[in-house]
């Protein structure tokens, strides 16, 4: 290799530092797409979308800043619009447990928000709206994955039960606890220890919870035998999460699933996430797509300014590379060709949205 003189190296170094920049901004410019929340995104860019995703099983968007960020009511059912509408697809997914889809599901079928949780009403609400736009065609299917919350619990194992079925006498006070148990309580410890009862009846009575249970009693048991629990939020969830996905993958067998998790769930970067523990099981190999989203200038009243802590080794080339190119609320940016470019972003996932001033 020639040697220069540290002047000209200096100066060689500078002149290629321009023209990386000016490669990833015309790669950039060229690769974003701006969305509404309402309308989604424009024919040119649903069309290259519905291209891109095709390869895919699993469209995974992560929320990244803060989960109490308004924007997360809506932005499922944007996607989903845009999933269905290409791809037929009607089954997704969250953090949560099976008992908060039970209760979601039975929400998308009646109508009836008794059941909601406050929190969780402007979300299920939209989702409700696009679920009965899509009822011709079979609807929407919500799941979850994650542990059981202590706010759903109890009212979900409730809609359980079988009405006036005749109760197996061994199993009797298993049933009474049940329908004695207190849905307005929400604390951990509380559902854990109806929990531990009703695991210990079964492990002895699981025929008979089976017969009086029906065909509910497989939610019974994706309820009681979830492998964590609303004591664990800090531990690793991670692969309880991915076997809880595998499961209902072979319940459903979709061809394509939307989900949306917390960003330290999905970022590609670790093998130790949900996206990648899937994305390297036999049935999704390499089949994961995955949307992270860094939030710009964004806080909520719950926890303040909003941190992109997962993003945050790639937060100054966000701000000062692809933030110019943000001319909407939303945009999103392509980042699945040029990897010799775009590489370092691309790693954590395939596509970033980049959402501002959100609250």
């Amino acid at each position: 290799m020639k040697a220069f003189p540290l002047p000209v190296f200096l100066f060689l170094l500078a002149v290629a530092d321009l023209r990386a920049q000016s490669d990833i901004h015309d790669y950039l410019k060229t690769h974003s797409y701006a969305f509404t929340l309402e309308s989604g995104f424009d024919s040119t860019a649903q069309a290259i979308l519905k291209q891109k995703f095709a390869p895919y099983k699993v469209i995974l968007q992560g929320e990244g800043g803060s989960h109490y960020l308004k924007m997360y009511n809506e932005l499922p059912a944007m996607w989903l619009s845009l999933l269905n509408s290409h791809f037929g697809v009607t089954h997704f997914f969250g953090e949560s447990g099976h008992s908060s889809d039970i209760l979601i599901n039975h929400y998308f079928k009646t109508g009836d928000t008794g059941y909601l949780f406050p929190r969780n009403k402007a979300w299920a609400t939209k989702l409700y709206q696009l679920n009965n736009a899509l009822s011709k065609t079979g609807g929407l299917t919500y799941f979850g994955i994650d542990f059981e919350g202590s706010r759903q619990y109890v009212n979900a194992i409730k809609l359980l039960l079988p009405g006036n079925a005749v109760v197996p006498e061994p199993i009797r006070p298993d049933i009474e606890l049940i329908k004695g148990a207190d849905g307005s309580i929400v604390d951990c410890i509380y559902i854990l220890s109806i929990n531990a009862a009703l695991k210990k009846s079964i492990a002895i009575n699981k025929p008979l919870f089976e017969s009086y249970f029906g065909a509910k009693y497989a939610d019974l048991e994706r309820m009681v035998f979830n492998g964590r629990t609303c004591k664990e939020t800090l531990r690793d969830r991670n692969p309880n999460m991915a076997a809880n996905f595998i499961s209902f993958d072979q319940l459903f067998q979709q061809p394509m699933y939307f989900g949306e998790l917390g960003m330290a769930h999905t970022s590609l970067n670790t093998r130790a996430s949900f996206a990648s523990i899937i994305n390297n099981t036999k049935e999704f190999k390499n089949k994961v797509c995955v949307i992270n989203l860094y939030c710009d200038n964004c806080s909520t009243k719950e926890e303040g300014p909003s941190s992109n802590w997962q993003l945050g080794k790639i937060e100054k080339d966000i701000i000062t590379l692809f933030l110019p190119f943000c001319k909407s609320t939303f945009t999103l940016f392509d980042l699945t060709e040029n990897p010799g470019l775009v590489g370092k972003y691309s790693v954590y996932g395939q596509f970033l949205v980049i959402a501002k001033k959100q609250d």
